[in-house]
């Protein structure tokens, strides 16, 4: 009998260890990538996030950061500062800390919206140069009648 309510409190110490009231006890924040993308963040996973290779993390943002890589700032509630990287490098590391789960290089940056907004922006201005065209080629067509 003593051994089934050791096992019936060692199980259900591990049902709570495992629930949704121990995770809400771990102090998290709201990061915001640069593209706009907000994610929330542990103290657990920026400590994983921090031991990912090419992401260096600094207390103050450079004046100007190193060509090709962006900068992501952590909140206060977690430390504060500033962890930089190449956008693939800080998807990679994101994935791999369990923040965020598929994002990509284009989803930091924002750059997939900025690509279809130009996209969509010389579309609309060839479509109206195009009409622009055949109108103006109507008022000058020679009738032979």
């Amino acid at each position: 009998m003593r051994k089934i309510r050791g096992m019936i409190v060692a199980l259900t110490a591990m049902a709570f260890i495992g629930s949704p009231i121990l995770t809400t006890l771990t102090q998290a924040a709201t990061i915001t990538l640069p593209s706009g993308k907000a994610v929330e963040v542990t103290e657990s996973q920026l400590t994983t996030l921090k031991a990912q290779p090419e992401i260096e993390f600094v207390k103050t943002l450079p004046a100007e950061l190193p060509s090709g890589q962006v900068a992501v700032a952590i909140p206060t509630e977690l430390g504060g500062g500033y962890a930089i990287g190449t956008p693939s490098a800080i998807a990679s590391a994101f994935n791999a800390a369990g923040i965020t789960v598929g994002l990509t290089a284009a989803a930091v940056t924002g750059a997939t919206a900025l690509t279809t907004g130009v996209i969509l922006a010389t579309m609309a201005g060839v479509i109206a140069a195009a009409l622009s065209g055949e109108e103006a080629a109507a008022h000058h067509a020679v009738s032979h009648h």
